[in-house]
């Protein structure tokens, strides 16, 4: 997630995300920082049947790519 998806998901300012960054960084990012910041990253994040669907989508990737370079080297 970029910076500017977590400002548009947390409804915040970039300067409080990079505060937050530096917050994290010098051990000073409070747990209501975090917790806000989780939940966003969370909810980005692909049902089981989105993620089935993409690891097979993926993997049929895989596998023409192999049999293409199979066939090309015969």
């Amino acid at each position: 997630m970029t910076g500017a998806q977590l400002v548009k998901m947390l409804g915040v300012t970039k300067v409080r995300i990079s505060k937050a960054e530096q917050d994290e960084l010098h051990g000073s990012v409070t747990l209501k920082t975090m917790q806000s910041m989780a939940e966003a990253l969370e909810a980005q994040s692909l049902s089981k049947e989105q993620l089935e669907f993409e690891i097979e989508r993926i993997a049929a990737q895989i596998i023409n790519k192999i049999l293409s370079d199979f066939c090309n080297d015969q």
